[in-house]
């Protein structure tokens, strides 16, 4: 027998909302590797940073820990752009 802690309102807001953060985390994994090149090579082009230094926020972190907090930074509007672009359902 299942329990049903939250209201049905709650449990459609919770689908929802999962399903905005999935499609955000597919548009964010897409677009960091053409989007995170391109900034990091006009950053070094224009500022003179250089690639690896770019990644890892000068050092700080390393290269799986640099991509992964890039990947957040970007994780953040594509969240909006998902809840933007999301259709809304009526359906329970």
């Amino acid at each position: 027998m299942l329990i049903k802690i939250f209201p049905p309102d709650t449990q459609q807001t919770l689908r929802s909302l999962r399903a905005t953060a999935v499609m955000a985390a597919i548009v964010t994994t897409l677009l960091c590797g053409p989007v995170g090149a391109l900034l990091a090579l006009f950053s070094f082009a224009v500022l003179g940073i250089s690639i690896h230094s770019f990644v890892t926020f000068g050092d700080r972190l390393n290269a799986v820990g640099g991509l992964f907090v890039w990947w957040l930074i970007a994780f953040v509007p594509s969240f909006a752009y998902a809840a933007f672009a999301m259709p809304q359902r009526s359906d329970p």
